[in-house]
């Protein structure tokens, strides 16, 4: 399952470099610990442990924290 950790890793990468080349003032010197990764869930959420692994693993494994929201 480090795969996962390494997906959210590149994307996040990826999503800095993107909004670095739009935004050179604000994203040029971004690193993937200065961004949260968002794990939208619903009001009453009682699954949690597949998406708490993998914030447990984008943590571990790269430092990458996490946040959990609701829409409401």
């Amino acid at each position: 399952m480090d795969e996962i950790a390494l997906v959210f890793k590149r994307t996040l990468n990826a999503y800095i470099q993107s909004m670095a080349s739009r935004f050179p003032d604000y994203y040029g010197t971004m690193k993937e610990t200065d961004v949260r990764v968002l794990f939208v869930i619903e009001d009453e959420e009682r699954n949690i442990c597949d998406k708490k692994w993998i914030e447990h693993q984008i943590y571990q494994a790269h430092k990458i924290k996490s946040m959990r929201m609701t829409f409401s």
